[in-house]
């Protein structure tokens, strides 16, 4: 449990930090909590996440699946994994299993709503998720704003995707987030 209680302190405490004090806060980690568990010395903390099989810390690299080109899928919607992609599915994906909310911060162009939609549609289908099977409970719904969208126009597209529970009452689709 120790390697989770330190991969959680990395991404709780630092996950936010701006770049320039990613370092200092990754050395910090390394010197005082050397006593409890060790990272691997290569790279930083926010370089590796905990096997959900073996308990160990393993580099993102190793769990970055390899990019197979699919003809059939247009330019615009192939995402090459990465080790950043890769990290922020893994936590998108460990917030949404326990029903918690995400968001990504960063700067305009970085490919935080791609890394989003394409995790939120690959959760959406039952199977293996980079280290664990996932129930494909999700029914992803991207909502794109501009300034002529409206409130009511809002509401609507809401109303399109939920189910009616009850009178005034709407949700997602049964067994479904």
């Amino acid at each position: 449990f120790k390697r989770w209680f330190l991969f959680s302190l990395v991404w709780s405490v630092g996950g936010n930090l701006v770049s320039s004090s990613k370092d200092v806060f990754s050395e910090f980690v390394r010197e005082k909590l050397a006593s409890v568990i060790r990272f691997p010395n290569a790279g930083t903390v926010y370089d590796y996440c905990v096997d959900l099989e073996s308990k160990e810390f393993r580099g993102w690299e190793d769990i970055t699946p390899p990019f197979v080109y699919d003809k059939t899928q247009p330019y615009s919607s192939i995402l090459v994994p990465t080790k950043d992609t890769v990290r922020f599915s893994y936590l998108i994906e460990a917030y949404t299993s326990v029903n918690r909310g995400t968001l990504l911060v960063g700067e305009s162009g970085t490919g935080k709503s791609v890394i989003m939609v394409d995790c939120l549609n690959q959760l959406a289908e039952p199977g293996k998720f980079l280290t664990r099977e996932v129930p494909g409970s999700l029914v992803p719904f991207t909502i794109n704003f501009s300034a002529q969208t409206s409130s009511p126009r809002t509401q609507e597209m809401l109303e399109l995707r939920f189910e009616k529970k009850r009178k005034g009452v709407l949700g997602a689709p049964v067994n479904k987030k």
